[in-house]
């Protein structure tokens, strides 16, 4: 359950810094649908997701509608919500144009956002600059988060920077990467 939650309100499940739940949270902020943010450290989110997925999914975000829809994905939670509230978000997929918007968001979610991670999971994970970011990756989160984060978030960090890739020797292809698309 997430702490916060009020009636009638959607749950987003995050992590902080994400630019994937940066896109869901900027979507639902300039929507007329009320949410609670439900945030985690890296590693932790998951266990969230999970459980209103059935298992299906682990990485964040994940958006629980209040009639118990879950949309697990950035780009499902901003279709989902110009759906909803087509009015007030008709500028995200304006006639005529949604057909190449949704284009495009495919294609920067892998030439774009998927560098982006690797490059600031290099940086906030694998880097010397960890222990500088680590008060951040916790913002929000519950109290036991941010204990056991604060203990086990060096290990976490060194499991997800596998799963990802995202060393620090990375860094120069996600650059190369990124210049590329611009």
């Amino acid at each position: 359950q997430s702490f916060g939650l009020r009636p009638g309100s959607a749950r987003l499940i995050t992590i902080r810094y994400s630019h994937y739940n940066e896109r869901a949270r900027w979507a639902l902020d300039l929507s007329p649908m009320p949410y609670t943010e439900d945030a985690h450290p890296p590693g932790f989110a998951q266990f969230a997701i999970q459980d209103v997925t059935g298992g299906r999914k682990s990485a964040s975000p994940a958006l629980v509608l209040p009639d118990g829809e879950v949309l697990d994905d950035s780009a499902l939670i901003l279709r989902r919500l110009h759906e909803l509230f087509p009015e007030e978000l008709s500028w995200l997929y304006p006639a005529g144009y949604a057909e190449e918007i949704l284009e495009l968001e495919d294609e920067l979610s892998l030439g774009l956002g998927a560098p982006i991670r690797q490059f600031a999971y290099a940086i906030a994970l694998d880097g010397e600059s960890y222990s500088l970011t680590r008060p951040y990756l916790t913002k929000e989160s519950a109290l036991i988060e941010k204990v056991l984060f604060y203990f086990g978030g060096r290990r976490i960090s060194r499991a997800i920077v596998e799963i990802y890739n995202c060393r620090s020797a990375c860094i120069p292809h996600a650059e190369e990467a990124l210049r590329g698309v611009f």
